[in-house]
């Protein structure tokens, strides 16, 4: 029997790690990646040996993750507590939840989502662990992406091409992406997001680039509500992509300019601070259970929820406008 942790809100949750080991789930609300991952994805990390006072300190923030060996202890005490510290990702207490926002108050995997996790592989860097997308494949110069069954923001309606088509383009504007003349291992370099197929959509590679790491930055993306963030960019934004990723020395110009609007758009998204909703947020793509209405503040209690709501949702998740997304 492996270790257990509790999430702080009256549910416990036990996942089977690689080789035999198991986590508590705290911070991985959806999709959770294996604990080689919890290892890998922060840069610097620290090991306990035994669970000490500030591992419970960390908890109450939603930033502990546990990997204890296989133990007979129900709360894993005889095993060892692995905690992660993201020293690249700092937490400002009272900024927006917005994760392109320089004062970070997001937690990835926690209430930020990617559709893929690095497997931090020297040997591959293309190498991920399913995310929000299940699975992929290269076709070409292009990349296949298969969504997650049932994948849904917290009100219920699903994750769309609309959703990856805008978290893409926002990529462009956060120096995620480069000219594909800058370098084979730079640059989002995606020249369209289209549908292909049920739960299936195809990232395209810009013309005349062959960026060889595609899958890791397509990948790595941050997913956002596009009922949210979507007011942040013009109608034209791909076509000013586009002119950005020009690599014809004669239209260098264009391509600078169109570079100097991606950077201006950037800093609107940076700057925005999505509105909070009084109305806890469930977690966006939790469960199969029919989205409730959100007039109301009842809970249902069959069938089961896959896990427990997250004290601090996605930015996008707990966003809404005055057209009431949320």
């Amino acid at each position: 029997m492996g270790g257990k942790l509790r999430t702080g809100i009256g549910q416990r949750k036990l996942l089977t790690c690689p080789q035999g080991r198991s986590y508590g789930l705290l911070t991985f609300r959806a999709f959770p990646p294996p604990c080689s991952v919890i290892r890998s994805e922060t840069t610097r990390m620290v090991r306990f040996k035994h669970f000490v006072a500030a591992s419970a300190a960390l908890a109450t923030l939603g930033t502990l993750a546990a990997c204890a060996p296989d133990s007979g202890a129900e709360n894993g005490a005889r095993g060892g507590v692995f905690t992660t510290i993201d020293a690249n990702n700092p937490i400002t207490p009272g900024a927006p939840m917005n994760p392109y926002n320089a004062n970070g108050n997001s937690f990835v995997s926690f209430n930020t989502m990617r559709l893929g996790w690095d497997k931090k592989n020297p040997l591959n860097p293309n190498d991920n662990f399913p995310g929000l997308a299940k699975s992929w494949e290269m076709k070409g110069d292009s990349l296949i992406v298969h969504l997650q069954d049932g994948a849904k923001w917290s009100d219920g309606t699903p994750v769309s091409l609309d959703d990856l088509r805008l978290s893409m383009a926002l990529g462009y504007t956060q120096s995620a992406a480069a000219v594909g003349a800058r370098g084979l291992t730079e640059g989002l370099n995606v020249a369209s997001v289209e549908s292909a197929g049920a739960g299936a959509f195809e990232f395209k590679q810009a013309p005349g680039t062959k960026n060889v790491t595609f899958t890791k930055q397509v990948l790595g993306q941050v997913i956002v509500n596009a009922k949210v963030y979507g007011h942040l960019v013009p109608a034209d934004m791909w076509d000013i992509i586009h002119a950005s990723q020009q690599v014809d020395p004669a239209k260098a110009k264009s391509a600078k300019a169109a570079a100097a609007k991606l950077t201006g758009i950037g800093k609107q998204v940076s700057a925005f601070a999505p509105r909070r909703t009084s109305r806890r947020a469930r977690s966006w793509c939790a469960s199969s259970t029919p989205a409730r209405s959100s007039s109301t503040r009842t809970r249902t209690s069959t069938p089961p929820r896959r896990w427990a709501p997250a004290r601090s949702s996605c930015a996008t998740t707990r966003a809404t406008n005055r057209s009431g997304a949320s």
